[in-house]
């Protein structure tokens, strides 16, 4: 018998119990879920991202927003629409930085380079998931469908469809001062002056240009085509030249995005070229249904001008020049020798309501006087209004005030009390009021005729509008625009009272 050692044998498996197969089996069955519940969540989420993906980049793009006609407005049309018109914007700002210097601001926008690096982040902002999330501009839609319309029906009707160097004749008309050398305006100088915080940017450019500028590159008269496209390109390339130096004078310490210019110089070009056949289309309609201003023309202008004489109550104090000129020479040596220059003047009493009205008597006679001077030649006014005229803001311009509306809101954004609006618009043209009593005065004031240019391009907008209405009814628009409500007259209220000595009231915040 051998003494070696038997090898082990395996130990028996247990035969296990059906209890335990069962519990085996529901292990199972709970692993596979878990496994099938994970995967079907990553299917789903990476579904999800897919669908996402395919939406932002595909489907969303291609959604119709607006169709006039043949013509739709896709969601990507959108957003190029408002790349362009965020351009365009851009290019009016950096017009008057290159004329008047960056760092110069009209109304409360802020400092022109402080506006174009906001605009230059909100270009690097479109096509985003964020902006996409915004609600669509209604405004910039209907524009764009009446920019559609405009030009469908215009060819259709009046064979128009402007040439590229007819749009860049109107472009360089408007925006090719930027070629002229004009030296920057410093912050105190007399731009703060005579611009006010909502002063007419337009009218404001083209007083300050005249008077701060020596042109040296763009002549006066109207270029040809041929010669409009390349001052064009000028003015293009000046523009977009002042918007990468406005970039490029940032801080390094700036974030990138802003620093970075998010608009090509093709983009500006395309987006000023669009506006500018836009403008051109509406001036081409309004010339081929207004040839010229009808004799029988009784239309109302929505703005008129007018000029004035005030005689102020309380009566002025008198000037120090005025004072000197009466106590002569020799007193006027003794009392500067003994005046101390620090010392300011006394300030005048304020009358009692009694000596006010007085005053107001007194006044309304000499008022009464210059009236019926006027009338027996009113073709003095001007001259009168310089001599007597205690407006200090208006006398040197022969008591002329602008142009203002039926709200007496002027051109600069300044408001006029209301017994002088309403009294001016009460004239006829040429016409001269009885003195007119304010809180500053007696005023005689004479309505002044519409300068016909100005009313044949009145005349041409409204026809426009009128024709552009007309058609919006003909057109198939999808969706439909939106009904206007009825505009509800607001209810007038007096103009506050200031220190001015003429018949502004206050400037609109």
């Amino acid at each position: 018998m051998s003494n070696r050692p038997r090898p082990s044998q395996p130990p028996e498996r247990r035969q296990l119990t059906r209890r335990q197969i069962a519990a085996q089996q529901r292990e199972a069955n709970v692993q596979r879920r878990v496994i099938f519940a994970l995967a079907g969540a990553v299917g789903l989420a990476l579904l999800l991202v897919i669908g996402g993906f395919v939406y932002d980049r595909f489907v969303a793009p291609s959604q119709t927003l607006k169709r006039v006609n043949d013509v739709a407005l896709t969601r990507a049309d959108y957003e190029r629409l408002n790349r362009v018109n965020l351009i365009q914007q851009m290019a009016r700002t950096l017009q008057f930085s290159k004329l008047f210097g960056s760092n110069q601001s009209f109304g409360q926008g802020g400092r022109f380079d402080e506006q174009i690096v906001q605009a230059n982040v909100q270009l690097d902002e479109l096509g985003t998931a964020r902006t996409r999330q915004q609600p669509i501009d209604e405004t910039l839609v209907s524009q764009w469908a009446d920019r559609q319309i405009a030009e469908q029906y215009a060819k259709e009707q009046f064979q128009l469809d402007p040439a590229g160097g007819e749009v860049d004749q109107l472009l360089v008309g408007e925006l090719g001062s930027v070629l002229e050398t004009a030296s920057p305006v410093t912050g105190t100088d007399e731009i703060s002056a005579t611009v006010t915080a909502e002063a007419s940017v337009a009218a404001t450019a083209e007083a300050s240009v005249a008077a701060t500028s020596t042109a040296t590159a763009v002549p006066t008269a109207t270029p040809l085509p041929a010669e409009a496209t390349a001052q064009a390109d000028q003015v293009i390339d000046a523009l977009y030249t002042e918007y990468l130096n406005i970039l490029g004078a940032l801080p390094e310490e700036a974030p990138q995005r802003q620093r970075t210019a998010h608009a090509s110089k093709d983009e500006f070009a395309e987006a000023l070229r669009a506006e500018y056949r836009n403008r051109l289309f509406q001036q081409r309609i309004g010339e081929a249904l207004v040839t010229e201003i009808p004799a029988d023309d009784t239309t109302t202008p929505e703005q008129i001008s007018a000029r004035h004489i005030l005689l102020q109550v309380p009566r002025p104090t008198a000037t120090p020049e005025a004072a000197d000129a009466e106590i002569g020479a020799t007193e006027t040596a003794i009392a500067d020798e003994t005046a101390t220059p620090e010392e300011s003047p006394t300030p005048a009493p304020t009358p009692s309501p009694e000596e006010l009205e007085e005053q107001f008597a007194e006044r309304k006679a000499e008022a009464d006087k210059i009236y019926q001077q006027l009338i027996a030649a009113p073709e003095t006014f001007a001259e009168v209004a310089r001599e007597l005229s205690e407006d200090e803001g208006s006398a040197q311009q022969g008591g002329d005030v602008g142009t203002f509306n039926r709200q007496g809101q002027t051109q600069t954004g300044q408001s006029l009390v209301q017994p002088f609006v309403e009294a001016a618009w009460a004239l006829e043209e040429n016409e001269i009021s009885e003195p007119v009593r304010t809180e500053f005065g007696w005023h005689i004031i004479q309505r002044l005729p519409e300068d016909p240019e100005a009313k044949l391009s009145r005349l041409r907008q409204a026809a426009y509008e009128n024709w552009l209405a007309e058609q919006r009814a003909k057109a198939t628009i999808v969706p439909a625009p939106t009904p206007t409500p009825t505009e509800i007259a607001p209810v007038e209220t007096e103009a506050p009272a200031t220190s001015t000595t003429g018949p502004e009231a206050t400037t609109t915040p």
